[in-house]
This record gives structure tokens, C-alpha cells and sequence, in this order.
């Protein structure tokens, strides 16, 4: 029962990472959801669902989108912080962050005084990737499953 939950938990972060991003490229860029839409040969109305997060781009369409905005797969799904693919340049700094984030995760750990399970992990991770909106429909979400 409880990998349901957080697989549906999982899914919504995900959703809301790539409806916003998708979201804030496009502005970004000045362009209306149709100008868009007409540049991934999409409907309008497909455009407006992935924005809305009623709808997930197909693997294609994120590829597509990662092209036109000229950012990395993982920045769209908001699995980084950084917008461009990285480069060699990057690698260093991309390790940095890693290693910030890892200390972090050994401190929450600490917290709950006692090692941290596959799921405890998988948890963290996601929270490291929201953003504090994200963050709060995880905590709603969560919230309606401990009552």
C-alpha cells in the first residue's frame, strides 16, 4: 500500500516539474502556447493539458522541448537546477552540488536516528528536486494519507 502512495506522490512531482517548466520556458521565450504548440506539431490544446498537468509529454515531445529551449531532459523533468546540458565545464560544478546535496541527505539521516531505507532515500531525493510548490502538494498529498 504505502509504494502506491508514494508512487503517486512521485508521479505528481514529476508532473508539476515538467507542466511548470514547459510553463516557464515558453515565457521565457515570449511565445504563446499556440506559437509553441505549431513549433512541436502538437495541438494547441494538447500544449495547454501538458501545462496544466492533465497530460505528460511523450518522450519525444520532452526531447523535443529540451531542443527547441536548448536545456537538458533532466532540467525539463526538474531534475536539475541547470538549464543547459552539461558540458565538460560543468562536471566539476554538477559534483560539487552532488556532494552538497549527499551531506544533506547523511544529516537527515542523523535526524531521524536510525539509517535511511530505499524509500527514505527515494523521498529525500524527490524533495531535493521540488520546488517549495511541489514541495507543498507533496505535503498535502501526504497529509490526506495519515489520516
Amino acid at each position: 500500500m504505502w509504494y502506491y502512495h508514494f508512487a503517486t506522490c512521485e508521479s505528481v512531482v514529476i508532473i508539476l516539474a515538467i507542466s511548470e517548466r514547459i510553463r516557464q520556458l515558453r515565457e521565457r521565450e515570449h511565445w504563446t502556447q499556440r506559437e509553441l504548440a505549431a513549433k512541436l506539431h502538437i495541438a494547441n490544446s494538447t500544449l495547454c493539458q501538458y501545462e496544466s498537468g492533465a497530460r505528460i509529454p511523450s518522450d519525444t515531445v520532452k526531447k523535443e522541448l529540451a531542443n527547441i529551449f536548448g536545456v537538458s531532459i533532466d532540467y525539463l523533468l526538474g531534475a536539475s537546477a541547470i538549464p543547459t546540458p552539461a558540458g565538460p565545464a560543468d562536471a566539476a560544478t554538477d559534483l560539487a552540488t552532488q556532494s552538497a546535496a549527499d551531506s544533506e541527505i547523511k544529516r537527515a539521516a542523523a535526524q531521524l536516528g536510525r539509517p535511511l531505507d530505499e524509500t527514505d532515500i527515494r523521498l529525500l531525493e524527490l524533495l531535493k528536486r521540488a520546488t517549495p510548490e511541489q514541495k507543498q502538494a507533496m505535503l498535502e498529498l501526504l497529509k490526506q494519507f495519515q489520516k
